[in-house]
């Protein structure tokens, strides 16, 4: 069964090397900026929902229940950035130019 979900990780392992590699290359611009959050936290929440939803049913091993909060971790992290705005501002606190 192990070898015949190789393909399976093997593709899934591609998409999220290409997601990053393209998250990392960004341009420092707002646009840019927001769509490489908009990318990590579609990526965060699909993994995260996978996990929570197969590692208790047993499905996937249960070291993915680590993968899980790291995962989450993750989400927090790009939350917490906020949203940028189209003047460069991240949008979570008061605007310098007032």
């Amino acid at each position: 069964m192990q070898h015949e979900q190789d393909w399976l990780v093997r593709t899934v392992s591609g998409l999220l090397v290409s997601c990053g590699w393209s998250q990392i290359r960004t341009c420092p611009t707002p646009e840019c900026l927001s769509q490489a959050r908009r990318i990590g936290l579609g990526a965060a929440l699909t993994l995260l929902a996978i996990d929570l939803v197969y590692v208790p049913k047993g499905k996937v091993r249960r070291s993915h229940a680590l993968d899980a909060v790291i995962e989450a971790g993750w989400l927090v992290a790009w939350w917490r950035c906020g949203p940028l705005m189209t003047d460069g501002s991240s949008g979570t606190g008061p605007s310098e130019s007032a």
